[in-house]
């Protein structure tokens, strides 16, 4: 019997899914392990980086679309999204700041804990004029308890619009039925001002260690009613390899091999206006000389729940996100 059967989710066009809503299950037993739970999730990324004026650089976009649908069996369900990939603490966090440690998901050793990546046929994200076939990739190796496929966009280079309405489609496959849902993305953060300063002004904005920083931006209409969220994040590199007191590494790593980055983030409700407490922003004092630019990133972050008969957890996560450099003082 296949794990979503008979699943259609078609919303009108425009409207996103209510949390919670969705259709039911027409009540026949499903023939996989019924110890095991299935979890999907779709995220779709879009970040539009300011231009460089040292460089004389244009705007540059990146976009990244990716899909997973596990099945897991003698695993907790939260530590399996975490190995393959699946973030929830900007979704779950409480809202305030804080720094990024390096986390590393417990592998268990009971030979029967498995996660299988399932197979669900094509899948594809259209919106407007827009249509994105995924690529079926093999999942990379973790020990020999994961396996199967994960979908990502075939390379970062297109635009992804906001504020539209976005169609995510499979055709099914011999274990799982197809389906489509259509949903509504978020705006990109606008009118974003970092200690008064636009982040989108001939100059960078400055940022001052060690003192409280006044964040405001402009609220779409849909902002508070649908729960989005503002995400302010940055990372700086240390003035020397001397431990500083309450330094994590950075989650994966990205800015080099072995380097030992102070990442912060902050999570705000789209509201307008929020304050990055003091003891956050000394951190640039112990990590960046006086004169330094750090690179911004302001993501507004909107996710639907949705229901899927078979699916213990389903989401789709939409990420849109603006960069700046800024200057610390």
């Amino acid at each position: 019997m296949r794990l979503l059967a008979g699943i259609v989710l078609l919303v009108a066009t425009g409207c996103s899914l209510p949390v919670g809503d969705g259709p039911v299950g027409d009540g026949e037993e499903e023939s996989f392990d019924e110890r095991a739970s299935v979890r999907a999730s779709v995220v779709i990324h879009h970040t539009t980086t300011a231009p460089s004026r040292a460089a004389a650089s244009p705007a540059r976009v990146r976009s990244h679309v990716s899909a997973r649908f596990l099945r897991v069996s003698g695993i907790e369900g939260s530590t399996a999204e975490a190995v393959v990939g699946l973030e929830r603490d900007v979704a779950e966090a409480a809202l305030g700041c804080r720094e990024l440690e390096a986390a590393s998901p417990a592998v268990p050793e009971d030979a029967s804990s498995s996660i299988e990546m399932l197979d669900v046929g094509d899948v594809s994200v259209s919106s407007d004029d827009l249509t994105l076939p995924l690529a079926a990739r093999a999942f990379p190796d973790v020990g020999e308890w994961v396996s199967g496929v994960v979908y990502t966009s075939r390379d970062e280079s297109t635009p992804l619009p906001a504020e539209g309405s976005y169609l995510i489609e499979t055709t099914g496959s011999a274990v799982v039925d197809g389906f489509a849902l259509r949903l509504d993305a978020p705006a990109l953060p606008d009118g974003v001002r970092l200690g008064g300063f636009a982040i989108d002004d001939a100059a960078p904005p400055v940022l001052e260690a060690g003192e409280p920083l006044a964040v405001t931006w402009d609220v779409p209409s849909d902002g508070n009613r649908v729960g989005d969220r503002i995400v302010l994040e940055w990372m700086s590199s240390p003035m020397d390899r001397r431990p500083i007191e309450r330094r994590p590494a950075h989650r994966d790593g990205a800015r080099g091999e072995g380097a030992d980055l102070v990442a912060v983030q902050c999570v705000f409700a789209d509201d307008g206006r929020a304050t990055v407490p003091a003891v956050y922003t000394s951190l640039l004092a112990e990590t960046a000389s006086v004169g330094a630019e750090i690179e911004m990133v302001v993501r507004r972050h909107r996710r639907h729940d949705v229901r899927l008969p078979g699916v213990e957890t389903a989401w789709v996560d939409f990420d849109f996100a603006v960069t700046a450099r800024a200057i610390v003082e």
